[in-house]
């Protein structure tokens, strides 16, 4: 792909810091990189500017000689979106951005996957990178251009980034909303249909209508990161999106590293740690012989019972006796991590892994189908080799959505997936508690896999919650929670459009020199993902991909070696699926008892207020009554009741349609009340509701006024609780105001008292 790019200023690290600019045009975008005026005490900070969309990212590491010997890369990234770059302010009582959010969370990780691979080999110093949403247009999204900052942040940093990264989202998105020639004319060279373009760094609205959600990230030279999401899209299109975001990716990594080269500061070699040369074969001397036999094994113990080995050789290369002079320990488990990846290749050459499986075989795949009881409305114990996933699911109404806030609003998810991976899994001791950076990425990756399957809200009604709980894990448990995904859902009865199933591709590339090619894996062992070169994973149906993750350990991966990947994986995903089919065919064509009934029904949506009820006073008492669950409705007037009780709905139904003319029918308006003037006097008025700025208390009925808490007694009141007043208390009060403006008294869920009849207590002629 064609792109040019325009650099202004000197380096950046010269007594006058002088402020640089890189703006960079490619398929018919443009983005502004920008540096020297903000945060310039860290070693690098770098604004990216796309529409009015501010993304800000910088580089910090710490100088601390001599460099310590680690077997890690010590990096750290974090991404912030403020509320404030949308011009918006948190919700909740505490205005200000809290901890990171599952999107935050998941940015980051988008920022770490394709640098943290390309940081100098043996650099040991502490980095830090951090990234902020400054200003966000409600447009242009800021995940991709953030790992471009990230990138040229480090380019210009003294941090040794020897290959600078850059991202872009290639959505495929319906040709009405493509005003772009460049797009058009890149989605005819790849031979898309005219319905359907592809698109380089889609709007936000193109991104919503798209049928493919690509972010592609690598160097001028190679693919480092990929992670997609698509509407079962066949592999084909799949490709031709790869080629044209990594023709963009190309262009942006080659401007970043010119103007790196140009304007970046010197860089901090002294935080670099060499190998120790030699030391791969004095380590191979030592336990080459004996390494492949110790890496075989039908069983997880005795392929990763290496530990004895690496003890060996350390005890032999780290005593301070020797005459060569000792070597690190951390160098020796290196060396050692190299050596086994070398061992693995020349056993794939042969056509043999660790566990005795062909580079094209799927481990054995064990099914249990509805391993609880039926009040756990679906399960399902998926096992594959020696990775087990629990999965559930559950179903329920609106009110078991799962609801989030982010720059972009609020939000509500009909169907989500929770990640847990207990400690237990591996046969390990460790923290159990909020899930972490890892889960919260597996989970994300398997949910997305399985959504374009879930039917449409009005062929489904329910909201659906999917768990999956890994119990044992030896590689790909975020493919074995789709595969488990599914099946619980389909055992609870959810029509899904087809069953859903995953696997994880793993690479051996020939690091000698020989030249040889590379060997895909299907379905990897967890020794395979730790020693190998490639993590893949790539989820879908019989007939399209619905969720592609690639994570890659070396210094990039060409495009024919993916088109390989995708095609070996598509034959283990239909073995996968063919052993599904056999364990369960099709959703189940009742839902269990356990799973609560609903009816769904239309109001007056101008009686959704009174049906509420003040502070939701009316629907609380209308559950508490009938004995269903919930009842739930929108601002449409669109009422649902669950239940488990079909008589005890319809009880429900009917009371709901008696305040709020179901159905459009049309229904005499309720008398108004009394007429109502300032200092009018009401004797036992009822205590409706409680906030805590004060009570609603029912004039009339229907009719409500608002104490405040200032009024509740002649001495100071520090909280509503202090008063001693419950729900269903009566007061005496008085009217002190009316709006006129508003002369309404529909009950509302926050305290707006200008709203409302402040009252005032006590009123000692009563």
């Amino acid at each position: 792909m064609d792109g040019e790019w325009v650099i202004e200023g000197g380096p950046i690290g010269t007594p006058s810091r002088v402020p640089s600019s890189l703006c960079v045009r490619f398929a018919g975008k443009e983005l502004t990189f920008n540096t020297g005026v903000m945060a310039r005490q860290t070693s690098g900070a770098v604004t990216v500017v796309e529409g009015e969309t501010h993304t800000f990212a910088s580089a910090c590491f710490e100088k601390q000689p001599p460099a310590e010997p680690i077997d890690f890369t010590p990096l750290k990234v974090d991404y912030f979106e403020r509320s404030s770059s949308a011009g918006r302010t948190p919700g909740g009582y505490i205005k200000r951005d809290g901890r990171a959010s599952k999107h935050e969370t998941l940015t980051s990780r988008l920022i770490d996957r394709p640098i943290r691979p390309l940081m100098a080999d043996g650099w040991s110093l502490e980095t830090q990178l951090t990234s902020y949403v400054l200003a966000y247009d409600g447009v242009h999204l800021p995940d991709v251009s953030a790992v471009c900052a990230a990138s040229a942040a480090l380019a210009l940093s003294e941090v040794p980034f020897p290959k600078p990264v850059a991202a872009v989202r290639v959505g495929l998105v319906p040709a009405h909303l493509v005003a772009d020639a460049a797009d058009a004319e890149a989605s005819a060279a790849a031979g898309l249909a005219g319905e359907r373009v592809l698109v380089i760094n889609p709007t936000r609205e193109q991104l919503t209508a798209s049928s493919l959600d690509l972010v592609i990230a690598g160097t001028r030279a190679d693919i480092m990161m990929v992670e997609g999401f698509c509407d079962f899209l066949p592999e084909e299109t799949v490709l031709e999106a790869l080629e044209l975001g990594l023709g963009a990716v190309r262009t942006l990594a080659s401007a970043i590293a010119e103007w790196g080269a140009k304007c970046g500061k010197p860089k901090h070699t002294e935080g670099v740690r060499p190998a120790p040369a030699g030391i791969d074969a004095e380590v191979e001397a030592i336990v080459g012989e004996r390494l492949e036999a110790t890496l075989s094994g039908p069983t997880k113990d005795e392929r990763e019972d290496w530990e004895g080995l690496v003890s060996e050789a350390v005890e032999a290369l780290c005593a301070p006796e020797r005459e060569d002079g000792a070597h690190e320990k951390v160098d020796v488990k290196k060396a050692f991590k190299r050596l086994a990846g070398a061992v693995l290749r020349r056993m794939g050459e042969r056509g043999v892994r660790q566990d005795g499986r062909s580079t094209t075989e799927v481990r054995p795949i064990t099914i249990v189908m509805d391993p609880l009881p039926k009040q756990v409305h679906g399960s399902v114990l998926f096992t594959r080799g020696e990775t087990q996933a629990l999965a559930t699911a559950t179903l329920g109404d609106e009110s078991m959505a799962q609801r989030s806030e982010g720059i972009d609003g609020e939000s509500s998810d009909r169907f989500y997936l929770q990640y847990q991976f207990p400690p237990f899994s591996v046969g390990e001791v460790g923290r159990l508690g909020a899930p972490g950076r890892r889960e919260v990425g597996h989970g994300n990756l398997a949910e997305r896999a399985l959504a374009p399957a879930m039917p449409s809200v009005v062929e489904f009604p329910y909201v659906v919650r999917a768990e999956s709980m890994i119990t044992e894990s030896c590689g790909s448990s975020s493919m074995a929670s789709v595969c488990g995904g599914s099946l619980a859902m389909m055992a609870a009865g959810v029509p899904l459009r087809s069953a859903v199933a995953g696997v994880a591709m793993g690479l051996l590339l020939d690091e000698s020199g020989g030249g040889g090619e590379p060997i895909v894996l299907t379905d990897i062992l967890g020794s395979e993902d730790a020693l190998g070169t490639m993590d893949f994973k790539l989820a879908g149906d019989t007939e399209g991909i619905t969720a592609f993750q690639l994570d890659i350990k070396c210094e990039g991966l060409s495009l024919a070696t993916l088109k390989t990947a995708l095609a070996q994986a598509r034959r283990g995903r239909l073995q996968i699926l063919s052993r599904m089919q056999e364990a369960c065919a099709a959703p189940r064509a009742a839902l269990p008892p356990s799973v609560p009934k609903m009816s769904r029904f239309q109001v007056e949506p101008s009686r959704v207020g009174r049906i509420i009820g003040t502070g939701g006073a009316t629907i609380k008492g209308l559950i508490e009554d009938t004995g269903v669950e919930n009842i739930s409705i929108d601002k449409r007037g669109e009422v649902t009741v669950t239940g488990t009780d079909p008589a005890a709905i319809e009880d429900a139904c009917e009371r709901v349609r008696a305040l709020g003319g179901a159905d459009g029918a049309t229904r005499p308006e309720a008398p108004p009340p009394p007429p109502i003037a300032q200092g009018d006097t009401f004797a036992s008025a009822e205590v409706k509701n409680i906030v805590p700025f004060g009570v609603f208390v029912e004039l009339f009925p229907g009719t409500d006024g608002f104490c405040h808490i200032s009024a509740l007694s002649d001495s100071y009141v520090r909280s509503v609780e202090d008063a001693g007043l419950s729900v269903g208390d009566t007061l005496d009060v008085k009217v002190t105001e009316i709006n006129l403006a508003k002369r309404q008294y529909l009950p509302c869920t926050f305290p707006v008292p200008s709203l409302y009849l402040p009252c005032t207590f006590p009123v000692p002629s009563l």
